[in-house]
């Protein structure tokens, strides 16, 4: 199933990368994003998501706010690229799924087949008015919303509609209806599905929307009076200067919120707004060969972080599979001009295991800066953890987490004409060089960004800049590593101890087999008797080794 969604936006940057992020955690696959003259920073962050091919990006410059005719080309556009739903959305907007514990990409998927078109309740923020003279306010520190919203005239706020994809729907202004080809087809009214909306998150924002929006409308000719009302309403209020007095009065005082939340119109909402990065999780990367792999990965994390799988060919089986389990999630690899150099320079070129590509183990240092946590572990598809995850992250939190190679150690080291070629910061290597395994490792985005940049910069001297030849680093991305540290200052003490990323040859769990059947179920007692076997090892990784399943 792929899930689309649309987004018209102007001037968002304040709560953009929140949207997006939201919902990619929320399984959408991809966006299709009209930007209609924005000034702040829309467009940069809407150009790296672009960048990362999620986002494809519609340059809008007119003032007519002809949403209904931009939205229509972006639903169109979804249809042609191979959508089978999509969400219509603003950035003010977070689709969350009615029940706990779910993601609205679980809830399309089971939708009945005969349902083409969907719409969705809105439930207003409900903030007090303690916020009046705050300029933005930050939408995940929002508790209450209300259940029975109201637009700014007082009638109920009207829902936004999803749809099965379709080459020939209109959407009409403001994304609440539709027009499908067959006009006798009906719109369900869904209560699987909730949208938190936004639309008062500062004044300053506030006026600047309705400045906008009401110059917008009075500029289309083609737009009859019935349509933008709350718009035009709002503008001729700014007009008469009174637009302060106006967002006061849809704040609420402290005795209105406490009796909304009594009656039960103002209600907590059943999912949270995801964060925009959340603190730690663990990243991998895994075709369908290596998808058990990822199964096992992810029940030996038991729940603890959460895992995301970006994508190097899974099947829809595969993404069944993560839809029905939370804590999981694909994201796709970002499309960023060094992914492509290293995919045209390297071709399907495979290694020593047949099932294993040449081309994916040197983006192993761009998906960790594309990562979605601040602190984030990179765990191969080929290992599971036994134990010990929560000390791990304790480590990231102090320092860099690099782990020592134990299959190969004699053959890590790169050879010194790397550091002729590509001369270190402060000289000549350190010794004893760093043996690490680069297979498991940890980071904070933050503190360590410049180290990960330093171990993607090898990668960009040979594909893009040409100017390094491959050969001189040794095993691919892990010699980019092993330069990167050293380039910084680190020599072979950075090194964690091995029972951190044990090579299955040296542990209890050489020749252990799994049936690649097995449910999750049997996949836990299965990592209960690896447990056992192994009652020292924190990781252990099948580096160089048939993985258990094969």
């Amino acid at each position: 199933m792929k899930l689309f969604m649309t987004l018209l936006v102007r001037d968002e940057a304040d709560i953009l990368a929140l949207n997006l992020e939201h919902h990619l955690a929320q399984g959408i696959d991809f966006f299709i994003v009209t930007d209609n003259g924005s000034v702040d920073a829309t467009p940069e962050i809407l150009q790296t998501y672009a960048d990362r091919g999620l986002l494809e990006l519609i340059q809008e410059p007119s003032e007519t706010y002809a949403q209904a005719v931009w939205v229509t080309r972006m639903a169109q556009r979804a249809a042609a690229l191979g959508a089978d739903w999509v969400i219509h959305a603003d950035a003010d907007e977070f689709w969350i799924a009615a029940q706990p514990g779910l993601r609205v990409r679980q809830v399309v998927r089971r939708l009945p087949k005969d349902q083409l078109i969907l719409a969705v309740q809105r439930w207003n923020a409900a903030l007090s008015r303690h916020v009046e003279r705050l300029d933005c306010v930050e939408p995940t520190t929002i508790r209450w919303y209300d259940s029975d919203s109201r637009n700014a005239v007082g009638r109920p706020l009207p829902p936004k509609v999803l749809h099965r994809g379709c080459s020939d729907v209109q959407i009409d202004q403001g994304n609440h209806s539709l027009t499908w080809p067959d006009a006798a087809e009906p719109t369900h009214s869904s209560s699987e599905l909730l949208i938190l909306h936004l639309p008062l998150r500062g004044y300053r924002h506030y006026e600047r929307k309705i400045r906008q929006g009401g110059r917008s409308y009075a500029s289309n000719p083609d737009l009859p009076a019935r349509l933008g009302g709350t718009w035009r309403q709002e503008h001729l209020i700014y007009l008469a200067g009174d637009l302060r007095r106006r967002w006061r009065e849809q704040l609420l005082s402290m005795s209105q919120l406490l009796r909304g939340r009594l009656t039960g119109r103002f209600r907590q909402p059943p999912n949270p707004i995801t964060p925009a990065q959340p603190s730690r999780g663990v990243i991998c990367l895994a075709d369908d060969n290596y998808f058990f792999g990822v199964r096992l990965l992810y029940q030996s994390l038991a729940g603890q972080v959460p895992l995301t799988v970006y994508d190097l060919g899974l099947g829809d089986r595969a993404r069944r599979w993560v839809d029905s389990h939370n804590g999981i999630s694909i994201r796709p690899i970002p499309q960023s001009p060094l992914v492509q150099a290293v995919r045209e320079a390297c071709g399907e070129r495979s290694l020593a295991k047949a099932t294993k590509r040449e081309w994916p183990l040197w983006i192993c240092p761009e998906l960790l800066l594309d990562a979605p946590y601040q602190q984030v572990a990179w765990i191969d598809a080929d290992a599971v953890v036994l134990r010990g995850l929560p000390k791990l992250f304790q480590r990231i939190n102090r320092a860099p987490f690099i782990t020592p190679e134990n299959l190969a150690p004699e053959l890590t080291a790169n050879p010194y004409e790397l550091y002729e070629a590509l001369p270190l910061a402060r000289g000549r290597p350190s010794a004893p060089p760093i043996l690490l395994n680069a297979g498991v490792s940890g980071w904070d985005q933050q503190r360590d960004r410049h180290l990960l940049e330093a171990y993607n910069h090898p990668v960009r001297c040979i594909f893009q800049g040409k100017s390094l030849n491959r050969e001189l680093v040794r095993w691919h991305d892990q010699g980019c590593l092993i330069w990167a540290l050293q380039n910084a200052g680190y020599d072979a003490s950075i090194l964690q101890h091995r029972r951190w990323n044990l090579c299955v040859r040296h542990s209890g769990l050489a020749g252990l087999k799994v049936d690649p059947s097995s449910c999750d179920l049997e996949i836990q007692a299965w990592l209960d008797h690896a447990r056992s076997l192994e009652p020292k090892a924190n990781i252990v990784h099948w580096n160089g080794h048939t993985v258990p399943w094969l």
